[in-house]
């Protein structure tokens, strides 16, 4: 849905806008909007699972909660490997 992206991006925006004029603390984009992301992947595991009308069983691509949590906590420590293997030089 739109309106859930342009959220997360007004949030963003806002967000490097604090730290821009009001802060003098230096911060890392990147690591702004994987925060933001973490999170909204988060609000959609805890909401209700949607079950279609038409299916007799739930959704099997919907994440239990326990799950995303596992992947938010574990993602900042693979990021970084994979910038390094994205980034090597040929």
């Amino acid at each position: 849905d739109v309106r859930h992206a342009t959220m997360i991006d007004f949030t963003y925006a806002l967000i490097l806008w604090v730290f821009k004029t009001m802060s003098n603390i230096p911060m890392s984009t990147t690591w702004v909007f994987v925060g933001l992301l973490a999170g909204r992947e988060l609000a959609m595991a805890m909401r209700e699972p949607t079950v279609d009308p038409r299916m007799s069983h739930p959704d099997p691509f919907q994440r239990t909660a326990p799950h995303t949590v596992t992947e938010v906590v574990l993602d900042p420590w693979g990021r970084p490997v994979r910038r390094v293997v994205v980034v090597r030089p040929r």
